[in-house]
């Protein structure tokens, strides 16, 4: 843990020991550890900051690509191992791409990290060689934000994509 503390870069992009990084990167923060959230953490300061001027409405959905299939990790998981392949829209809006797909709205980066703790339980993983607990499927969790202006009611959209490839 503390090579991670001096060394924010190993702690986003290395191995580690215990299980994905989006998993352990939860697992540590919600432990009190250092998080790398910084984009996340950002995001909800400039919300609270313009909340005088701008409405946002910040919703996530986190999803698994698993042998070429999507799949919805923020399903109950009773339901989780026997749902269908979801579909991708490539024309669609940014962040409405996978039309079926769980958005929830959260407030703070609690919520995302608690949504992504949610959907670890439902990734797809197996053993191998180098680690006991590797995912063996691509994670995405997209961050989706709409605002609207108190003032001249003009709205805007963005997504932000957060991606736990393979293996890592």
């Amino acid at each position: 843990m503390d090579q991670l503390r001096a060394n924010p870069k190993t702690y986003v992009t290395g191995r580690v020991r215990e299980g994905t990084i989006l998993y352990t990167n939860v697992a540590i923060r919600l432990k009190g550890g250092p998080g790398s959230f910084r984009a996340l953490d950002d995001l909800f300061a400039i919300n609270r900051e313009r909340a005088g001027e701008v409405a946002y409405c910040v919703r996530v959905q986190l999803l698994e690509i698993y042998n070429e299939a999507i799949r919805d990790l923020l399903v109950p998981e009773a339901e989780a191992r026997a749902q269908r392949p979801l579909a991708l829209v490539a024309t669609a809006r940014s962040g409405a791409n996978v039309p079926d797909a769980t958005q929830l709205e959260v407030g703070c980066t609690e919520d995302v990290l608690a949504v992504m703790e949610r959907g670890a339980r439902n990734r797809a993983v197996a053993e191998t060689r180098m680690n006991e607990r590797s995912s063996r499927s691509h994670q995405v969790l997209t961050v989706i934000v709409e605002g609207a202006s108190k003032l001249s009611r003009a709205r805007t959209h963005g997504c932000l994509h957060l991606v736990d490839l393979a293996g890592s």
